[in-house]
C-alpha cells in the first residue's frame, strides 16, 4: 500500500524501477492518491501483476490504454477507480463490462466515485448501462458518490446486486425516494 505517497524521489524511484521476474506475486496493490506516478511505471508494474486481487488506482494517472490492457488472468475482486480523470467513457464502459479481469463475476468490491465539483465520466443512460452489464453477482460494496443517480438506477442496483451490504451514492442530485 503506497496510499498518498506522491513526492517527486518517489515518483522517481518507480520510473527506475527494474522488475526481473516474469510475474510479480503481488495479490493486493495500492496506489490511492499516488498522483505523481508516471503512466510507464503504471504499465510496468501492472502488466507483471498477474496475482491481483485488489487493485487500487484512485486518484493516479491511470488511462484508458493502460486499464484495457491489465492483465487477462487477473482475477480482480476489489477495484477502485475513484477519482481517475483520465479515464475516457467508452473505454471504462468496455473494461467494466468485458474486461477478464472482472467479467467472470469475482468482484466484490468497486469504487467509482468522483469528485462532485467535475463532470462525470458516465451519464445516467451510460452509469445504467454500465450497472446492467457488470457482471458481478457477489458485489457487496459500491461507491458512485458524485454520479448521476436516479431511482431507474436505484432499482437496477437493488435487483442486480442482492449481496449488496454498502451503497455510496453521495452529491446524488436527481433521487427521489
Amino acid at each position: 500500500d503506497f496510499c498518498g505517497a506522491s513526492s517527486e524521489a518517489f515518483a522517481r524511484a518507480f520510473d527506475q524501477l527494474t522488475i526481473k521476474v516474469e510475474d510479480l506475486p503481488i495479490t493486493k496493490l495500492s496506489f490511492h492518491d499516488c498522483s505523481n506516478i508516471s503512466q510507464d511505471a503504471l504499465i510496468k508494474i501492472l502488466k507483471k501483476a498477474t496475482h491481483l486481487t485488489r487493485l487500487d488506482l484512485s486518484h493516479t494517472a491511470i488511462t484508458s490504454s493502460i486499464l484495457l490492457n491489465l492483465p487477462q488472468n487477473i482475477r480482480l475482486t476489489h477495484l477502485s477507480l475513484a477519482r481517475c480523470s483520465k479515464l475516457t467513457t467508452k473505454d471504462l464502459i468496455y473494461f467494466l463490462s468485458t474486461h477478464q479481469a472482472i467479467s467472470h463475476g469475482s468482484l466484490q468490491w468497486l469504487n467509482l466515485q468522483i469528485d462532485s465539483n467535475v463532470v462525470s465520466p458516465l451519464s445516467d443512460v451510460y452509469l445504467l448501462y454500465t450497472l446492467k452489464h457488470l457482471n458481478a453477482p457477489n458485489l457487496q460494496y459500491l461507491n458512485i458518490g458524485g454520479m448521476p443517480v436516479n431511482s431507474r438506477i436505484l432499482y437496477t442496483i437493488k435487483t442486480k446486486f442482492p449481496q449488496l451490504v454498502s451503497l455510496n451514492i453521495s452529491h446524488a442530485l436527481n433521487v427521489t425516494l
